[in-house]
């Protein structure tokens, strides 16, 4: 029986890690590596550690090729310091395999954006960008921006929702933008290079009932990560009418 219900998706998930152990991510490893393709250490937790505990886990995470990341928010932070040559040394010593560019909370122009994105991708990481602002000056801006990101060298383009899954994409509520799903809808080669910000189950529904299961989810916790399986394999009934057909 377990096996029928092994059905092969192609979404991956971004983990939200906000201070796990070193062991409780062996845990986590164990139970849930086919779901977990990146651990995002959340804002600019990762400054905090250890140098050697986050040595350890970011190996840890390579071993078993999840691609490890600061947050966005560090990397603006940086930015303001005048600490981005600093900030990608690091991200090299400390052995991340991602580097995401953001500008959610500081103006960055565009032109540099493309800059530090082709950085990135010089140092042989999976460069991640994200999107936030950019969603309120509209829907033909917003794709514009996904296309000129991926043009200058992302891997992935983020969509914007935060922890707590009410700004960007969302509305206060934390209900998505039907606008934004009827635009993406219509651009199905995009896609598969788009990760959604959906850290709540209704928002991960709403995406999966309208673009399928194939969609990239964001901010995921650890706890939910066998969850947002559940919803992509019909296993959960919110999805099983749209994943069992």
């Amino acid at each position: 029986m377990y096996s029928s219900f092994d059905k092969q998706c192609n979404g991956y998930t971004m983990v939200m890690d906000k201070g796990i152990g070193f062991h409780q991510m062996k845990d986590q490893i164990a139970i849930a590596k086919p779901y977990m393709q990146f651990v995002k250490y959340g804002f600019g937790t990762s400054c905090l550690y250890q140098p050697e505990a986050l040595l350890q886990k970011n190996r840890l995470l390579k071993d078993h090729e999840i691609i490890a990341y600061p947050g966005g928010t560090l990397f603006e932070a940086a930015y303001v310091k005048q600490l981005t040559d600093v900030f990608f040394e690091e991200i090299i010593s400390y052995e991340f395999t991602g580097v995401e560019i953001s500008h959610g909370t500081v103006d960055i122009p565009d032109k540099e954006k493309y800059e530090f994105i082709r950085r990135g991708k010089s140092l042989d990481l999976t460069v991640l960008s994200e999107i936030g602002k950019k969603t309120e000056t509209g829907f033909h801006s917003l794709l514009d921006s996904i296309k000129h990101d991926l043009e200058a060298g992302a891997d992935f383009v983020i969509l914007e929702g935060r922890e707590s899954g009410t700004s960007g994409l969302y509305d206060n509520e934390g209900n998505i933008q039907e606008e934004v799903l009827e635009t993406l809808s219509k651009e199905p080669d995009l896609l598969r290079y788009i990760i959604w910000e959906a850290p709540c189950k209704d928002q991960q529904v709403a995406i999966i009932n309208v673009l399928g299961v194939d969609v990239h989810f964001g901010n995921v916790a650890f706890e939910d990560i066998l969850s947002v399986a559940t919803l992509r394999k019909g296993l959960r009934s919110d999805t099983m009418l749209t994943c069992l057909k």
